[in-house]
């Protein structure tokens, strides 16, 4: 037996290989399924041969799946002992057993573009022959297992926004992470199946293979990484490229490290875990709280022209003429806490800052709309002022930098041009302490707190005269 509602079993002499819809008759004659029987799989031998696999008929009868619950309809066709691929994939005692069966996909994916890619869709044989029974009987027993089986045996491997080759390789890096990590690229118990996953999916957020699996073949960590999510500008990893640095067992592509090495993996890890939670978590509220930050930035902006044109328009708004270049890149990192993007833009030319600038404008946008349902609460502390309180564990976000430092390294302000360097220490919203769940919290009556991440940065500042102005025209930022 492979799984409960895939199983291989007896009738009138013969062995046939049982697929259970999980539907009495009256509710598999309603579902019209019948109709699905003329639908054709297959099996891929290793040796590329590939022969027709059909369902044979419909027949009632007990379930091993749901044993003295009544009979159900099962499908059957030709016997093909094996298992479901999903299964070998999840055991984290068979990484070598995985790692064949993977092999033996990308092969039979690579001879033949038809090939399903869902894991739970696929049976394997030892011997590496493997079949791939029609879509709707996987789909069907995945249904009939529950929402749980679906999600872990389809949504979890596959990225519904990819078609062909891209999906497949997509697929295939997810198995090879789970192989190789013990776990999926995805944190279910926070992201769910459904939406949030596929977004998880699509917008990168999963620890990097290198970081996840410390000792991971460099090569083939940036091949599953660069499958999962390339970047903007990057291209997919090909499935091709997989099978070429498959071989081996899957012990040779692990090496074991120092504990210097294992330690600087680890602290790099644990940063960007911080770094990644704060951005998904303040995209995200932003996503969420779309059409009422589209309401107050539309209602901003209309009182800003308002105001505007009371006071003649530009006039009022910041300058850096009359300052020296230090006062211009003191403002500009002291806006952080006074989230004021506006003197930011006035300390800048051109792209420089375009990231921290975007960042301000939004945590300024979320504090409007905290202020729009929480009213006459405090929704924002700027890092100096959390600071100057103690460092309490509060309910409301912590924001800003602190230990400023300029110094001055290059240029003449005479020869419009200058140099320097800043250090100081920024403050993003963390998530909730760890010490309790927000569920307990809120049970007991009490109120989560928030925790901020906090980062050394070191930036290269350089200032150009522009109109008569001091502007920052490059940053190059490198955490300390």
């Amino acid at each position: 037996m492979m799984n409960v509602h895939i199983f291989t079993f007896e009738t009138k002499g013969e062995k046939v290989l049982g697929f259970d819809t999980g539907l009495d008759a009256q509710g598999f004659a309603q579902a019209k399924l019948a109709q699905f029987i003329t639908e054709r799989g297959f099996i891929l031998y290793p040796e590329g041969r590939k022969e027709i696999w059909k369902p044979a008929a419909v027949i009632e009868m007990d379930s091993p799946a749901a044993p003295g619950e009544g009979k159900r309809m099962i499908i059957r066709g030709p016997a093909f002992e094996g298992e479901r691929f999903d299964s070998i994939l999840e055991d984290n005692r068979r990484g070598e057993d995985a790692l064949d069966a993977l092999r033996f996909w990308i092969r039979a994916r690579l001879k033949d573009e038809a090939v399903p890619i869902w894991p739970a869709a696929v049976i394997v044989q030892a011997s590496g022959a493997i079949l791939f029974p029609p879509d709707f009987l996987c789909t069907r027993c995945l249904q009939a297992e529950g929402s749980e089986s679906l999600f872990s045996g389809r949504d979890a491997y596959v990225n519904p926004a990819l078609s062909g080759g891209e999906a497949a390789a997509f697929s295939a890096a997810v198995m090879l992470y789970r192989i190789f990590a013990g776990k999926l690229p995805w944190d279910l118990t926070s992201s769910g199946p459904g939406d949030t996953l596929h977004q998880d999916m699509n917008e990168g957020v999963f620890l990097p293979a290198r970081l996840a699996v410390p000792g991971l073949d460099e090569k083939l960590a940036a091949l599953i990484d660069r499958a999962l999510f390339p970047g903007k500008a990057g291209k997919r990893t090909g499935l091709g490229e997989f099978a070429a640095v498959l071989e081996g067992p899957a012990s040779s592509f692990v090496k074991a490290l120092s504990e210097s090495e294992f330690n600087a993996l680890e602290e790099e890890r644990k940063k960007l875990l911080k770094r990644k939670t704060a951005s998904v978590q303040s995209r995200r509220f932003v996503i969420r709280n779309s059409t009422i930050i589209a309401v107050i930035a539309v209602a901003v902006l209309v009182a800003a022209l308002i105001a505007r044109s009371i006071v003649a328009g530009q006039k009022d708004r910041p300058t850096t003429k009359g300052m020296r270049a230090e006062e211009v890149v003191s403002a500009y990192y002291n806006s952080f806490n006074t989230l004021d993007h506006m003197m930011m833009e006035a300390c800048v030319i051109e792209k420089a800052g375009k990231e921290d600038i975007n960042m301000v404008t939004n945590f300024f946008v979320m504090s409007k709309v905290r202020q729009a349902y929480e009213i006459g609460q405090v929704t924002m502390l700027s890092a100096p002022e959390w600071k100057a309180q103690g460092s309490p564990a509060l309910s409301v976000p912590v924001f800003g930098i602190t230990d400023l430092s300029i110094e001055l390294n290059g240029g003449d302000e005479s020869r419009e041009l200058v140099g320097c360097e800043t250090r100081y220490r920024i403050y993003y919203p963390g998530g909730a302490e760890e010490t309790a769940s927000a569920e307990e919290l809120a049970a007991a009556g009490e109120t989560p707190v928030m925790i901020p991440q906090v980062l050394s940065i070191r930036d290269e500042v350089t200032l150009i005269k522009h109109r008569d102005a001091w502007r920052i025209s490059k940053i190059n930022r490198r955490q300390d």
